[in-house]
């Protein structure tokens, strides 16, 4: 009996709770910094899978481009557009740049646009003069 007492006598004693006490919060501690560390880890790797779809996705893409730019027909736009080439057979027809004239609608005549100054077409404005 002395020996159960005494061991009551250990585990009952303030030293004993307080190594325990300790001992329970350092296990505790040292969970919590591992939980934390998990979770962001798995946050990470959630990030990182994230990046590489996005990668592939990018991959792809260009992969596409890349095929594309390979075909025939592209050449013969780029070579349409770039060198000025033609199938035989067709012609080219280039429309005038009309910057300074603008079409009259109900005439089909030019109309030329006022080339005078801003303070010129206020005194012409206020004193009638055309």
């Amino acid at each position: 009996m002395s020996q159960h007492k005494d061991f009551w006598t250990i585990i009952t004693s303030r030293l004993f709770l307080l190594v325990a006490a300790v001992a329970i919060i350092a296990i505790g501690v040292g969970m919590t910094n591992g939980l934390m560390r998990q979770s962001e880890l798995q946050q990470e790797i959630a990030k990182l899978q994230n990046d590489i779809n996005s990668f592939q996705n990018k991959n792809n893409q260009l992969n596409d481009l890349i095929q594309y730019l390979g075909t025939p027909e592209f050449k013969e736009r780029e070579a349409r557009l770039r060198l000025s080439l033609q199938k035989p057979g067709e012609n080219v027809v280039v429309i005038p740049n009309l910057s300074n004239q603008i079409l009259d609608q109900s005439n089909n005549s030019a109309l030329t646009i006022d080339q005078s100054s801003n303070w010129q077409k206020w005194i012409n404005y206020f004193f009638g003069k055309k």
